[in-house]
């Protein structure tokens, strides 16, 4: 297949494939692809993925494995906005990253117990991001030479008894710059994390539906991490760990009246005025959020 667009007079042009098979089981299958990009006068990229999974115990236990590259053009704001807060970069470099994965995925008690897990490298190259431009107030978008991130993933979820729901998810992750070309020594400096990545995040929840009512409390760790005193610039400082307590409540009519009434916006318990979708059951939500710092 392939796709010819002109945004703004810049040429994109992209090609793409998959295929698909399976093997002894259905749920056993292998995904192949690969796509060839071409944004303007920037080289072209060819990105090609596999993945696969493979049942070990049917409807229990299977692993899975992925791997692949990425390519992604700056968009027409990177390069070329040129304004009293960002300057213009036009020789920015599109972003390109590599990425292997390795997952489990665990089921137990019909189904009622699920959990899963997946360890991840990526590596990126000319990571496009938004920093200070020496010697003005003004930001720029520039790439960042070569970067890392390392890390594992995993979700739990246990239907614990009818209408009863708990789990728990979270992510831990090392970053690290390998080549700051173009980029600030010392708010970029290699061997060092990415600033704004927290080393872990986590979290837990409880899940009750009863009829039509249905509510939702969950607690979030966020792990310390390195940050900028300023948006875009200042020092590296460390940003300790912090507590996000939140919670919901939902009401679903089983009457059709025509329209639907939403709301859900954190701290602000009002429902929102009514559109008129025709044919949807009414709904309300209200919801709640607080941060330890």
């Amino acid at each position: 297949m392939a796709g010819h667009v002109a945004e703004a007079g810049v040429e994109r042009i992209t090609h793409f494939g998959d295929a698909a098979g399976s093997a002894g089981s259905t749920a056993d299958n292998v995904l192949a692809g690969a796509r060839m990009e071409r944004f303007g006068d920037l080289t072209s990229s060819i990105t090609p993925r596999l993945s696969a999974t493979l049942q070990l115990v049917p409807n229990a236990v299977a692993i899975r494995a992925a791997g692949g590259t990425a390519y992604k053009a700056p968009n027409l704001q990177e390069p070329y906005a040129d304004n009293p807060f960002i300057a213009a970069n036009p020789d920015i470099e599109p972003q390109t990253s590599r990425s292997v994965e390795l997952g489990v995925d665990l089921r137990a008690n019909d189904g009622r117990i699920a959990f899963g897990a997946t360890a991840y490298h990526q590596g990126y190259d000319n990571l496009i991001r938004a920093v200070a431009d020496a010697g003005s107030d003004r930001q720029i978008n520039r790439n960042l030479g070569a970067s890392r991130a390392r890390g594992v993933e995993w979700e739990l979820r246990v239907n614990a008894a009818a209408g009863w729901i708990v789990g728990t998810d979270g992510a831990v992750l090392a970053t690290r710059v390998l080549d700051n070309t173009g980029l600030s020594e010392s708010l970029y400096p290699e061997g060092e994390e990415l600033p704004f990545r927290p080393s872990l995040t986590a979290s837990a929840f409880v899940e009750r539906a009863r009829g039509r009512m249905s509510g939702l409390l969950r607690v979030r760790y966020i792990g310390g991490q390195t940050v900028l005193s300023e948006r875009f610039g200042g020092d590296r400082v460390t940003l300790d760990p912090y507590l996000v307590l939140g919670g919901n409540i939902n009401y679903g009519s089983a009457v059709d009246i025509g329209r639907t009434c939403a709301g859900g916006q954190p701290v602000r318990y009002h429902v929102r005025d009514c559109v008129r979708p025709a044919g949807r059951p009414a709904r309300a939500a209200l919801g709640i959020s607080w941060r330890s710092r």
